[in-house]
């Protein structure tokens, strides 16, 4: 067959060859007139044997590896190739007439060695016919292999290779010198993009290979050069990869079109961000309008070099950039406030057209306090902001200070929440922040809502916050959150004071605190002054729309006192007054008159029967203790309703009272139209579940009284 004139294709791929058999293929290839294309991969040869075949090869025209001359694409991937193998390849590569159609070859995952990719690197380059625009090796060639190859490539004025990816193949400064050597001496103009990212430079040879690349215009880190957004976010980037990053963001001609880059999730280091500011500001023609370098461990020092890049910036495009969550200290904070400011720049990723952002819960500290404060004080970079939340964080005294200093002259921001963690203490520095706050509302005419919950004010620092805002004539503050702030009788009469004169404050939050003298545990000592005088206020108030006054043990000379002031006020619409303890059966007869309780309108006509229907539903409504005595006192005496849902409420607050519960069986007793009565899921036995366990302790109080009503009414046939 080996004589056949009629044979064009011979496939011998792992026929496991010796050197003797590729020694005789190379005698009588030459006889066989039409052959055009063999494949001789994956046998047995060895260098001598495999170099006598290319030589034939060459001289006939023909393909050793099995690549058809219309073949536009080649792939060799995880074949098992070894250095004989390279060089059938080599011979392919390096003739027109074979390889003439070839635009992209891969050989990723062989083991061509060194040698081998010199000579496929050497045939691509040597030959000026060549379309090949891509090669994937992924093979880790070493330094001298990789070398040579750039050597090869940059040696041929005729190579059209364009790009060369050598990213993570463990090139040490020893490659680079050679890889630098062959871009600095290239004499061809198509290598334009290589990648040598994630190698083991030093800052020496990545110095060394950057003042190259500079030179002539090529990108170290596979930016293309249309390329309008790279990703380089969470890739294990160190700072020797960061001075390959800069080196490519300084040049327009490399990435003019760049408009975004993520670098977040690297270890780039102080010098890295640095250098990285650096390119870009130090780019007249960048594009780059935004960097995200938030959380990344940047100290004063790298802030430094930040500052100086910023500083001397000749580019107008970089307008946003985010630094929150590095670790600044209050004077590197301020030194790039104060640049900010020059520049019209936003140091905590807030867009010129957003109106809402949101740091809830970032654990930011004063040093970024003092930087949100450099975007506030800026209209040009906050001008469109009406909404901010920087609740659950630790501002601290200092960084409450800035925010509030930055808000005296903001006049656009309407909603700010500055709350602290219900258990894990105050945002704003306590009593020491407070003072701030209030110098802020004394002057500040945008703000309408404001959020002051769990920052520990007690007291004093209530006092001073409603004197501001008595004492403002611009204040629209219409909404004031001072939930779980230890506000005693004493703070209750600086809140009544400012209550009673302040027409423009519709929602007022008084909830968790001690307004009657007793805290959630029932410490203390009772007294109704706090909210009588609360409820006072309420009396000339025409403005409140919506009040909680929730955990706060009211008591029935409490609830009596607000009950009875709501008489006379035809503004207020929401009351809240959930898990306060209102005085049992005595303090429902005060609140049944009222349409909101517990956060939701309880249908009192309905539950009384004065618009009759046959059933209810107030299934998770969130009603608690108050508002099951008050259904209680209302169904004992309604003649039409048949069926009522009180399922998945809290009618004992977690177990905490029973009182709902002991008054809705009475009721059930007393009525003896009601044929279903749906109360689970409301802990009426003092425990419950949830995904974190069992919680509670058990007690019979609740269910007793219900089977003590069962026995009585006689009309009841369901009951869950």
């Amino acid at each position: 067959m080996m004589r056949d004139d009629s044979v064009s294709e011979l496939d011998l791929q792992k026929r496991n060859i010796g050197v003797e058999g590729g020694m005789l293929l190379a005698y009588l290839v030459p006889v066989m007139g039409v052959l055009t294309v063999t494949n001789l991969l994956g046998n047995q040869l060895d260098a001598e044997s495999a170099k006598m075949l290319t030589e034939v090869a060459k001289q006939k025209g023909i393909s050793l590896c099995g690549i058809r001359r219309d073949q536009t694409a080649a792939d060799f991937c995880n074949k098992r190739l070894q250095p004989p193998d390279a060089i059938l390849l080599a011979s392919d590569l390096s003739q027109a007439v074979v390889t003439g159609a070839l635009t992209s070859v891969k050989l990723r995952g062989n083991t061509l060695g060194d040698e081998g990719w010199g000579a496929i690197f050497a045939a691509i380059c040597g030959n000026k016919d060549s379309k090949i625009m891509s090669l994937d090796s992924g093979n880790r060639l070493g330094d001298e292999g990789w070398g040579a190859i750039f050597a090869a490539i940059c040696g041929n004025k005729d190579s059209k290779i364009m790009s060369l990816g050598a990213a993570s193949e463990n090139i040490s400064p020893a490659g680079v010198k050679l890889i630098t050597e062959a871009l600095r001496t290239s004499v061809t103009g198509a290598l334009t993009l290589t990648n040598l990212l994630g190698n083991q430079l030093d800052a020496k040879s990545a110095k060394m290979l950057a003042e190259v690349a500079k030179q002539k215009g090529i990108s170290l880190c596979g930016i293309r050069r249309d390329q309008t957004a790279a990703d380089f976010s969470s890739q294990d980037r160190n700072p020797r990869d960061a001075i390959l990053l800069a080196s490519d963001l300084s040049q327009a001609i490399v990435t003019g079109a760049l408009t975004s880059v993520d670098l977040g999730g690297n270890t780039l280091g102080d010098e890295g961000w640095g250098a990285i500011f650096a390119a870009i500001c130090g780019n007249k023609d960048s594009k780059i309008m935004s960097l995200d370098a938030a959380s990344e461990n940047i100290s004063p020092a790298g802030v430094k070099l930040i500052t100086e890049a910023l500083r001397t910036s000749v580019t107008g495009a970089l307008t946003l950039t985010n630094l929150l969550g590095n670790q600044l200290d209050a004077k590197s904070a301020k030194m790039l406030a104060e640049v900010a400011k020059q520049k019209g720049i936003s140091l905590c990723g807030i867009r010129r057209d957003q109106t809402t952002a949101v740091f809830f819960g970032k654990g930011l500290q004063p040093p970024d306090a003092i930087l949100l404060a450099s975007d506030l004080s800026q209209a040009v970079v906050t001008g469109g902001l009406t909404k901010m939340s920087l609740a659950n964080n630790k501002l601290g005294e200092e960084g409450t200070k800035a925010i509030c200093e930055a808000l005296e002259q903001n006049k656009t921001l309407k909603e700010l929440d500055i709350s602290g963690s219900f258990y894990g203490g105050s945002n704003i520095g306590g009593s020491a922040g407070v003072k701030h706050v209030a110098k802020m509302l004394g002057v500040n005419g945008g703000l309408t809502a404001l959020n002051l919950s769990s920052n520990r004010l007690d007291d004093e620092g209530v006092s001073a916050v409603c004197k501001a805002i008595q004492n403002n004539k611009e204040t629209k503050l219409a909404s004031l959150n001072f939930e779980n702030n230890g506000i005693s009788p004493v703070g209750a009469n600086a809140v009544t004071a400012m209550v009673a004169v302040t027409g423009g404050l519709t929602s007022l939050d008084l909830s968790s605190n001690q307004l009657c003298g007793l805290d959630y545990h029932h410490r203390g000592t009772y007294t109704a002054v706090g909210i009588t005088a609360i409820a006072d206020a309420l009396r000339v108030n025409g403005g409140l729309t919506k009040l909680s006054l929730a955990r706060n043990h009211l008591e029935e000379e409490g609830t009596k006192a607000i009950c009875e002031a709501l008489e006379q006020n035809t503004t207020l619409k929401e009351l809240d007054i959930r898990g306060s303890n209102i005085g049992g059966s005595a303090g429902a007869k005060h609140v049944a008159k009222m349409v909101n309780l517990d956060g939701y309108a309880l249908p009192i006509k309905k539950l009384k029967g004065t618009e009759p229907v046959e059933s209810l539903d107030l299934s998770r409504k969130g009603l608690g203790v108050a508002s099951a005595i008050v259904i209680a006192s209302l169904i004992g005496v309604n003649g039409a309703l048949k069926s009522i849902d009180l399922s998945s409420n809290q009618l004992t607050n977690y177990s905490e009272d029973m009182m709902g519960i002991k008054e809705l069986a009475a009721a059930l007793g007393a009525n003896g139209v009601l044929t279903s009565v749906d109360l689970s899921n409301n802990q009426l036995c003092g425990v419950w579940t949830d995904y974190r366990g069992q919680h509670g302790t058990y007690t019979a109080e609740g269910i007793t009284a219900i089977a003590d009503a069962m026995r009585v009414n006689g009309a009841l046939t369901k009951i869950e």
